[in-house]
This record gives C-alpha cells, sequence and structure tokens, in this order.
C-alpha cells in the first residue's frame, strides 16, 4: 500500500490495506482513495468513521433553530388584503414560504416595510422541535397597520378562480430565501376571487449558519 503521510494528524492511503501505526498521533485522519472510508487512530487501532448525512433542515429541526409561522384569514373581501408581516431577529433566516386561497388573488413579498402600530392578531410562530420551547428572535403578525410598503422583492398571481368557477389555489416557494437580520417582511395576498375568499400564509424559517 502507498501510504502518504500529510503531516502527523494527516495522512492518505492508496489502498484498502493495514495502515501504519508507527509514529502516528492520537486523533490522526486517514482517507482512502479507492474506497472513499475515513479512518482515525484513536492510540491503538485504526478506526473507521461512520458519517450520517442529512439535509440541514433536519439537523435543524433537531437543533430546535426551525420555526412554522402561519396565519390563517378568514372571508376577506373581494380586494382586501392578507397581510402576514414576519421580523427578524438578531439571526439570519432561511426561508420557504407558501400560500392558499380559495380563489384568485395577487401576491407578493415586501422588504422593511412601515408598521406604525404593532396591531393586529399575532400568527402562530412554532417551533419545529416539539420537545423545544417556542422561543425564538422571530414575531409575526396577521394585518397590523402598515403605511409603507418597502421594497417589493417578488409578485406572482395566485390561480385559484374567480366567482363561481373558484375552486381554490394554491402557490410558493420551495427554493427558499435568505432575509436579513433586524427587518421586517410583509407577505400580502390581494383577493381577487369577485367575493369573499378564506386565504392562509404558511412558512418555514431556520436559522442559517
Amino acid at each position: 500500500m502507498t501510504f502518504v503521510r500529510l503531516s502527523e494528524y494527516e495522512c492518505v492511503a492508496l489502498a484498502a490495506d493495514v495502515k501504519t501505526i508507527a509514529g502516528t498521533v492520537i486523533g490522526a485522519h486517514c482517507l482512502e482513495y479507492d474506497t472513499g472510508e475515513e479512518w482515525y487512530f484513536d492510540g491503538t487501532a485504526w478506526r473507521e468513521i461512520d458519517r450520517v448525512v442529512v439535509q440541514i433542515e433536519h439537523k435543524q429541526v433537531h437543533n430546535g433553530r426551525m420555526w412554522d409561522i402561519s396565519g390563517l384569514f378568514i372571508s376577506i373581501a373581494n380586494d382586501a388584503v392578507a397581510d402576514l408581516v414576519l421580523e427578524v431577529g438578531s439571526d439570519e433566516l432561511y426561508i420557504d414560504f407558501s400560500e392558499a386561497s380559495s380563489g384568485a388573488g395577487y401576491a407578493a413579498i415586501y422588504e422593511g416595510p412601515t408598521v406604525t402600530a404593532e396591531t393586529g392578531t399575532a400568527a402562530f410562530v412554532k417551533n419545529s422541535n416539539r420537545t423545544t420551547g417556542d422561543s425564538g428572535a422571530i414575531t409575526a403578525l396577521k394585518n397590523p397597520t402598515i403605511t409603507g410598503l418597502g421594497t417589493q422583492l417578488i409578485e406572482w398571481f395566485s390561480a385559484g378562480g374567480t366567482g363561481g368557477n373558484s375552486d381554490g389555489g394554491t402557490a410558493g416557494r420551495e427554493s427558499g430565501m435568505l432575509l436579513k437580520i433586524n427587518t421586517k417582511y410583509l407577505f400580502r395576498l390581494t383577493n381577487k376571487k369577485g367575493n369573499a375568499a378564506d386565504i392562509s400564509w404558511l412558512i418555514h424559517a431556520y436559522e442559517h449558519f
């Protein structure tokens, strides 16, 4: 076997064979190029490293750093809006989101809206790890008083039909968006059904690292 020592802590092995022990320090790491296996030296023998690969989202759920943010809006009049304002604290948040409506609507997201009063109703902000408390640097309000929309980031048409042809629809973004710290974000859906509609917003957020 070709055994190349990169340093006292690092080496590479070019064949899956017995690795040298002489002169190897505790904690040394070795990668076998032909098998892709990783090994470490515990002072007496080489031990294979077992790695478990999970998605970042899965890891953050277990860490208690993912939240479900949701708001349900009942009987929103035609041309009226369903607003959900998310306020990011001192940690960057990575989000994906979706909305649903019983009819057609215009949807948009704004950064830095002017919220003149902390009115409205608190939206649900719940930790996705139910063995962990719900506290976090996130607050969310439904239909607070807004006097300035801020910077528009995205807009789309939410298909769902109008009038008697309404059958509902849903839309969202799964690829994610990284939000700035200490910043408010407005999620707005304007009802274009032609009569009253039920609307909901659902946001998954986890701390970016």
